[in-house]
């Protein structure tokens, strides 16, 4: 297209030097056409003797993947309208025996910036091996400072440390592929770090152990310095022994609260409250793009301290 303007402009000036003897109205068409055309031209950003090029060069936005959707919506928070960012697992979903479709591959390849939890994640280092890695262009929760706290497994982003972390790393990541924007980004990862202080200044302080159907939210739980007890449940393959197995956990601990996965099904979870006499909190932990779900990292982060709160009166 600039090629083509220039390419008109340039005609314009010969035509009107082959047109000098022509009567003054057409010379005065000639003009005219060429003044729109070097009007366009400098609306476009300037023409030298070759070619006509922009003064600056008009970037998309940076392409993020992340492997569940709290990563990608950190990500976008620090990132704002200079960012693109997506994920493959949300709620619902599990990344156990997960395999990647060749457009997913190829989302990953693709991308700017890859995010994902840690080197246990199979699914995304047998796909892609060490090809990103090799390019700077991978960030791992699990080599973060913060998370030397969180190495009794479970999801790493849980814990809110490693959450702003996170947004520190990204900002100085986005800052190197934008440097012009690398002051936006430095202030949101801030704002986001701001937001997340303001939510732990109401954390609970409980004394007594919670059990845990899975380890999933326990870096949650050493973070805030909740005693917890992972008593492991399969609502999949779920059988009377888990029960007796919650019963017997309950007793030992006097306990009163189960934690479960904001996606563990919920006639299953009314069943264990009615047999174990325990008072169930459910907790956010992949996040849900579904309607009535939310999939904003701050806002699952007050819904989870805000059943934790609750689990006082359990």
């Amino acid at each position: 297209m600039i090629k083509l303007l220039c390419f008109f402009n340039r005609f314009a000036q010969i035509h009107a030097l082959q047109t000098k003897a022509e009567p003054s109205g057409i010379r005065q068409i000639i003009a005219i056409r060429t003044a729109i055309w070097v009007a366009v031209f400098m609306t476009l950003g300037g023409c030298d003797d070759a070619s006509m090029r922009p003064d600056t060069q008009v970037l998309g936005k940076v392409q993020v993947v992340a492997s569940v959707q709290p990563l990608a919506d950190v990500v976008a928070k620090v990132g704002g309208d200079q960012v693109q960012s997506t994920w493959i697992i949300e709620a619902g979903q599990s990344p156990a025996g997960r395999t990647l479709a060749d457009n997913e591959k190829s989302r990953f390849r693709r991308a700017d910036l890859l995010v994902h939890a840690s080197a246990d994640d199979g699914w995304i280092v047998d796909a892609l091996g060490g090809e990103l890695e090799l390019r700077g262009r991978i960030i791992r929760l699990d080599v973060l400072e913060s998370t030397r706290l969180s190495t009794s497994g479970g999801n790493l982003w849980t814990d809110p440390r490693v959450a702003c972390q996170l947004a520190e790393a990204v900002a100085e990541r986005l800052s190197t592929l934008r440097p012009a924007d690398a002051l936006r980004f430095q202030t949101n990862a801030a704002d986001f770090k701001s937001r997340v202080d303001q939510l732990l200044t109401n954390s609970p302080v409980l004394t007594r152990t919670l059990i845990c159907t899975s380890p999933d939210v326990t870096p949650l739980l050493k973070r805030l310095n909740i005693n917890f007890h992972v008593s492991p449940i399969d609502p999949a393959s779920f059988t009377p022994s888990d029960v007796n197995q919650l019963i017997d956990a309950a007793n030992k601990l006097q306990a009163t609260t189960l934690i479960i996965n904001q996606d563990f099904p919920q006639g299953l979870s009314d069943t264990i409250s009615q047999r174990t006499g325990l008072t169930i909190r459910r907790l956010q932990v992949l996040g849900s793009s579904a309607s009535g779900q939310t999939g904003d990292y701050l806002e699952a982060l007050r819904l989870n301290i805000s059943q934790l709160h609750d689990s006082l009166e359990d």
